[in-house]
């Protein structure tokens, strides 16, 4: 499970031009990306310098293990809707929740626990 982590988040990280976020929560413990670093990220990461600047591509990639089944599922999926990808950045950084569908995915921003939350299809 940590070796498909670790190349999705270099391959991610790899990528010219763009910033990516890496969380790994593995059997109770968080391995990689606690919440500061989110909060982190979303206040400062997805800050652009710029009015005339916007963010043209959202990707992701989730993986979650059913210890019931023993089957991982690996999930990736992308937004390309600029009206989408304004409000989901809007969205965590505000706080305020967000939900929007991009390609046939509902993409939402919430708080739980007093944490923000960003999920695909949840």
């Amino acid at each position: 499970v940590y070796k498909y982590f670790s190349s999705t988040k270099t391959r991610f990280q790899r990528i010219p031009n763009s910033f990516s976020f890496a969380t790994m929560f593995f059997k109770g413990l968080t391995v990689s990306g606690t919440c500061s670093d989110w909060v982190s990220f979303t206040q400062n990461n997805v800050l652009l310098p710029f009015d005339n600047l916007y963010f043209s591509k959202v990707a992701t990639v989730f993986q979650y293990y059913n210890y019931d089944s023993k089957i991982t599922y690996n999930y990736t999926t992308t937004c390309i809707d600029r009206d989408v990808i304004s409000e989901l950045i809007s969205s965590l950084q505000s706080g305020l929740p967000f939900e929007g569908n991009c390609d046939g995915n509902t993409w939402r921003v919430f708080t739980c626990n007093k944490e923000r939350v960003f999920c695909v299809n949840c």
